[in-house]
C-alpha cells in the first residue's frame, strides 16, 4: 500500500492505493489439478480543504476484484482440458461535499460491473504437427453505470437511482493449428451471442496467422482477426480527470467490433540477438464517447444512453523490437509509432480526431544483469525505462458567465470561479499533455530448493529522477493548470513458495 500527500493548505491532497494477490493450488492425482486464484486492488484519492467561507471535501476511487478456480483434467495422454469458474467485479466512486454559508451541497456518482462465468477450454494434440482447440463459455453481468444524486438543506433528490442491468453472454470457438514444412497455420473461428433487454446480438469472429520460416534465422508472420466486444470505454476528456467509465452494450448501443490486420518479421543473429518488425492496421466500429461536455450525465438525464456518441475508430502503426537473450547481461529495447484517430457525424462536424489515449511515440528499455550466484541466492540486477507521448484532452474554445454547479467545486483549487462558467467545445482533443516518463531500479535475491519450495525478495524504486508526470488538467483564469502525481515511490517485497 502506498499513501502519498500532494498538496498543501488551503487545499490539501493524497492518494494512495494497493494491489493482493493470493494463489494455491492442489494435485488430487496424477490426472486433475485444482487452482485458486484471488485478486484484489484499490485506488484512491481525495482532496479536502476551504477557501473563505466555502468548505469541500472530495474523493474518487476505483478498484477490481476477481477470483479464480480453475480444474485442470488429463483426459487423455492427446486431450487436456481447462474448466474455469470466475467471479470479476469493478467499481468506480466519486463523491463531492461542499458547505458555504450553511448550505450543504452533495455529488455522487457511482459505475459498477460484475461478472460470473464459466468456461472449459480443450487442447487436442492429435500429432507433434497438428493442434486442435476448442471450448466455451457462458457469462452473466450485471451492470450499473449511471447513478448521480444531489442534496442541500432544502431537498434531497435522485436524480438518477441506481439500475443494474443484467446480460448474458455464450461463445464458442474451434481453432486449428498445422505445421507444414516450413509453414504454420493457425485458422479459427469464433461464435458469440449476447442478450440484454430482451435484444439478443450475434456475431461471428474468423481468424487466420500465417509463420513462414524462411531460413534457421529468419521468419516472416501475418495475420487476420475480426473480434467482438460488449464493454465500451467511455471517456470524456473535457474534465482532463481520470473519470472513463466501462459500460455494456443495450439494446440501443450494439457490441463493439473490430478487424485488424498485421505482418511483421523477425530476424536472430548468432543465438543471441533479435530483431523484430511488425507493422498493423485496425478499424473498429461501434466505438462510444461521451458528449463534450458532460461529466457522468447531464442535468436530469436518467440514462447514459443519452449523452454518448456512437461512431468509428482506427488504429495504425509499427513497433520494432532489438533484444539480447543469452548472458549475464541481457537487454531489450522496443519503440512504437501508431496512431488512433475517432470519428462521429455529430461531433467535430464529422471529421476524424485522435483519441485521448492515442500516443504517437512509445519506448521500453530494459536491462537485467544476474550477479554471480552466493549462499544467499541467485541475484539480479533490473533498470527499466518508460517513455510514452501524452495523451489527448480537451480545452474549452468559449465561456459564458453562470452559476457554479454543485459537486463541481473540487476541481477549482482555489474557489471555484472557473465552474461558474457554460463552455463549448469546438474541436475534441485538441491538448497534448506533456510526455510520461521514468526510470525504475530493482535489486532482487531468490533462493529455492530443488523441491521448489523458497523465498524471494526485492528492493524496488520507482521514478529514480522524481519525475512528476502530469496527472490532470483543469483551466484557471484562462490558462492550462497541472496536477502531478507519483514522485519518487522506494518499495520492499517477499516472497514465499512451499
Amino acid at each position: 500500500m502506498l499513501v502519498q500527500r500532494i498538496q498543501k493548505q488551503p487545499y490539501e491532497g493524497a492518494y494512495y492505493f494497493y494491489d493482493l494477490n493470493a494463489k494455491t493450488n492442489w494435485i488430487l492425482n496424477p490426472s486433475n489439478r485444482v487452482y485458486l486464484s484471488i485478486y484484489s486492488g484499490l485506488d484512491r484519492n481525495y482532496f479536502r480543504g476551504s477557501d473563505n467561507s466555502l468548505k469541500q471535501k472530495y474523493h474518487y476511487q476505483w478498484g477490481n476484484a476477481t477470483v479464480v478456480l480453475r480444474w485442470n483434467h488429463t483426459v487423455s495422454s492427446r486431450l487436456f482440458s481447462n474448466t474455469s469458474f470466475y467471479f470479476s467485479r469493478f467499481i468506480n466512486n466519486e463523491q463531492t461535499r461542499s458547505k458555504e454559508d450553511g448550505a450543504v451541497n452533495l455529488f455522487k456518482t457511482s459505475s459498477k460491473l460484475k461478472e460470473w462465468t464459466i468456461k472449459s477450454d480443450f487442447d487436442n494434440y492429435i500429432s507433434s504437427v497438428h493442434t486442435v482447440r476448442f471450448g466455451g463459455k457462458l457469462s452473466m453481468m450485471s451492470f450499473s453505470p449511471d447513478m448521480i444524486q444531489l442534496r442541500n438543506d432544502e431537498n434531497n433528490v435522485d436524480v438518477s437511482r441506481e439500475n443494474p442491468k443484467q446480460a448474458f453472454a455464450v461463445e464458442a470457438y474451434l481453432e486449428d493449428a498445422i505445421k507444414y514444412g516450413r509453414f504454420n497455420i493457425n485458422i479459427g473461428l469464433r461464435n458469440a451471442a449476447y442478450s440484454v433487454e430482451g435484444k439478443t446480438y450475434f456475431s461471428a469472429g474468423p481468424r487466420l496467422a500465417f509463420n513462414w520460416n524462411i531460413a534457421t534465422d529468419w521468419s516472416a508472420t501475418m495475420s487476420y482477426m475480426r473480434n467482438s466486444q460488449y464493454l465500451h470505454l467511455l471517456t470524456n476528456s473535457s474534465l482532463g480527470l481520470p473519470t472513463d467509465l466501462w459500460v455494456a452494450s443495450t439494446k440501443n448501443i450494439a457490441p463493439q467490433k473490430a478487424d485488424q490486420i498485421s505482418a511483421g518479421f523477425e530476424k536472430h543473429f548468432r543465438e543471441t540477438y533479435t530483431l523484430g518488425f511488425e507493422g498493423y492496421y485496425k478499424m473498429m466500429r461501434n466505438v462510444t464517447r461521451f458528449n463534450e461536455g458532460a461529466a457522468f450525465l447531464s442535468g436530469r438525464d436518467r440514462n447514459w444512453e443519452n449523452n454518448v456518441s456512437v461512431g468509428e475508430g482506427e488504429a495504425y502503426g509499427s513497433e520494432f523490437m532489438f533484444r539480447k537473450e543469452n548472458g549475464r547481461l541481457t537487454w531489450m529495447l522496443s519503440y512504437t509509432l501508431s496512431w488512433s484517430n475517432q470519428r462521429f457525424d455529430d461531433i467535430n462536424k464529422g471529421r476524424w480526431f485522435p483519441f485521448k489515449y492515442d500516443r504517437r511515440h512509445d519506448i521500453s528499455a530494459l536491462v537485467d544483469y544476474r550477479l554471480p550466484t552466493t549462499r544467499s541466492g541467485e541475484r539480479k540486477i533490473s533498470l527499466a525505462f518508460v517513455f510514452q507521448s501524452g495523451n489527448h484532452v480537451t480545452v474549452n474554445s468559449t465561456e459564458t458567465e453562470g452559476v457554479l454547479l454543485p459537486g463541481f467545486e473540487y476541481i477549482a483549487f482555489n474557489g471555484g470561479d472557473e465552474f461558474k462558467s457554460r463552455r463549448t467545445y469546438e474541436n475534441p482533443n485538441n491538448l497534448k499533455m506533456p510526455s510520461f516518463h521514468h526510470l525504475d531500479l530493482n535489486y532482487s535475491v531468490k533462493k529455492y530448493k530443488s523441491s521448489g519450495r523458497g523465498h524471494e525478495w526485492s528492493v524496488s524504486g520507482y521514478n529514480l529522477y522524481n519525475h512528476l508526470n502530469v496527472w490532470t488538467t483543469y483551466k484557471k483564469d484562462g490558462q492550462v493548470k497541472q496536477l502531478c502525481l507519483f514522485p519518487f515511490i522506494p518499495s520492499i517485497s517477499y516472497r514465499y513458495k512451499w
